[in-house]
């Protein structure tokens, strides 16, 4: 069965990420907003954008402010990633489980190894 989607025109038109991954809904916003499609796939778009100063009141309680509550499904999933070899080493097929363990979105047929490695590390931050 192959995917009917003609990827490589998809991202040629800035309509996609990679071949076999769509755009997240946060891209998707940015490029509705004008980012250019590179921008958004090499990060650019993230680091150009205005982050408020914190108030006194917020700079001194800034440990609080930080303090994030971690689901132990999150955990989880963090310690099966720590255990797993280096994703960088693993085959096609358990980058692709790995993904969807992540609940990533991407389309298995067409998605590159290169292109899932650099998804899973993207969402590992």
């Amino acid at each position: 069965m192959s995917s009917t989607v003609n990827w490589a025109k998809l991202v040629a038109q800035g309509r996609a990420k990679a071949i076999g991954i769509p755009w997240e809904k946060e891209e998707e916003l940015a490029r509705k907003d004008g980012v250019g499609a590179e921008d958004i796939r090499t990060g650019k778009w993230k680091s150009e954008k205005k982050v408020p100063l914190l108030t006194p009141e917020q700079d001194e309680n800034l440990d609080e402010i930080l303090k994030l509550e971690v689901t132990p499904a999150a955990e989880e999933l963090e310690e099966k990633i720590e255990q797993m070899k280096s994703f960088k080493r693993m085959k096609k097929d358990e980058l692709i489980a790995l993904a969807k363990e992540m609940k990533l979105e991407f389309d298995a047929e067409v998605v590159t190894r290169g292109d899932l490695i650099l998804l899973i590390e993207e969402h590992r931050e």
